[in-house]
């Protein structure tokens, strides 16, 4: 039977938790932020470019490396399966790196000049050090939502945003660029997995393998489906980065990354802190019977209250700001910033809310919309690389994450309003 308080509490403590998470995340974006007008200044539009797609190659690896088994965690039955599940993810991970190693090493540049991705090509032994850590930071992440400890996971991005930012100015004043935005990367990822690690009391390897792979093959629809998914989405989210690259110079790439970061910084502050404590509750709620559709509807209305009109100011004041905050020669990115603004708002309307998808076993249906998106946003930037343009490629990209974001909102709404059916009928 359902209670009639449990919705209030549930409201509470999401406002509550999120609230935990959004502080620690606010102040270590903020100081991300203040520095960026300085590093601006002192590393280059290619600079940036190369990162960009560093980053992109790396956390598209990573989300292969776990098999995203780390979300299985906070769904699993008991700790006995999460103490297996986190053994055997892990397990795979180091594996995974280490094959990576051995890949890079062996066949060197020859492996990014296939995909195009030369100007990488330099830094690829970092690359699996970066997957390792940031697979790492992925499991121990999951397993704190499953503890509520959300404190831990506030104080571990504030450090990882803290290092990051010190380490670029640091490397910035000694003239080393590139390297030096790729090791304050990693640093970043060492100094958060570093807090993190002590969340896994003891989980590793008190069961045999052969246990640890039955309990893998028990949650088999995390890689059929939502490790799929998620590869698809990386490649889809950072295709501007991994793919036009190869056709434009890396100054455009770089300009289109300092729009994108800060277009997407915010919004992933948001996005984020809600993501992990909706996922914990539309996982209790289902095991209560409890609708969470009230809770989803009282999001979408403050957000159209209270967010978009930030949105609108935003579109009149971003363009002759950016000049003024990161330097004259960062004025086109400005012009790409409010090209992109329609679809941020939205990806801040439904993005929260993706974890219905792995809770009601919906992956299924998530991994086919991610397969249509990304061969809609590969046209949408094939057309533009056809013309030789830019910003088309650009507002192209932008108009398929507007058509997506509203067919999620229409799948997502859909789903919850079954899950409420299917209650009632049980009941």
């Amino acid at each position: 039977m359902k209670n009639p308080f449990i919705k209030n509490i549930l409201s509470r403590e999401i406002v509550r938790n999120s609230s935990v998470l959004l502080s620690g995340n606010f102040l270590g974006q903020a100081i991300a932020f203040a520095v960026y007008p300085l590093l601006t200044r002192m590393y280059s539009e290619s600079d940036f470019g190369i990162f960009a797609t560093y980053a992109s190659f790396y956390t598209l690896l990573a989300t292969i490396g776990t098999l995203r088994y780390e979300e299985s965690l906070v769904i699993a039955k008991d700790e006995q399966e999460t103490r297996r599940l986190f053994s055997f993810s892990f397990g795979f991970l180091i594996c995974f790196s280490l094959l990576l190693l051995v890949v890079f090493w062996c066949f060197g540049r020859s492996f990014f000049a296939f995909f195009r991705l030369d100007d990488i090509a330099d830094f690829r032994y970092y690359i699996p050090v970066s997957v390792i850590f940031t697979g790492s930071i992925f499991l121990l992440t999951n397993l704190a939502i499953r503890r509520k400890q959300y404190k831990t996971i506030a104080s571990a991005g504030l450090l990882q945003n803290t290092v990051n930012a010190g380490s670029r100015v640091t490397f910035g004043n000694l003239a080393l660029t590139q390297i030096g935005l790729i090791v304050s990367n990693v640093l970043s990822l060492v100094a958060a997995t570093t807090l993190l690690f002590p969340i896994r009391k003891r989980l590793f390897w008190k069961d045999k393998c052969i246990d640890n792979l039955n309990t893998a093959l028990k949650y088999k629809d995390f890689p059929m489906y939502n490790c799929v998914r998620s590869v698809i989405n990386q490649v889809s989210m950072n295709l501007p980065f991994l793919y036009l690259i190869g056709f434009f110079d890396t100054d455009r790439i770089g300009l289109f990354s300092l729009a994108f970061i800060v277009l997407t910084t915010p919004i992933n502050l948001v996005v984020n802190s809600l993501y992990s404590v909706f996922f914990e509750r539309f996982s209790a709620s289902q095991k209560q019977g409890v609708s969470a559709m009230p809770l989803v509807k009282k999001y979408w209305k403050a957000m159209v209250i209270y967010v978009l009109p930030l949105f609108i100011l935003a579109f009149f004041i971003a363009r002759p700001l950016f000049p003024i905050v990161f330097g004259s020669q960062w004025l086109t990115a400005g012009s790409y910033f409010t090209s992109m603004l329609p679809w941020g708002f939205l990806m801040l309307f439904i993005c929260p809310f993706y974890s219905a998808f792995i809770v009601f076993r919906k992956q299924n249906i998530f991994l086919v919309i991610e397969i249509l998106y990304l061969l809609v946003r590969f046209i949408a930037l094939f057309v533009g690389v056809k013309y030789g343009d830019f910003r088309l490629c650009v507002l192209l990209f932008t108009l398929a994450g507007i058509i997506f974001s509203c067919l999620y909102i229409t799948v997502i709404g859909i789903i919850l309003r079954n899950e409420i059916n299917k209650s009632r009928a049980d009941e």
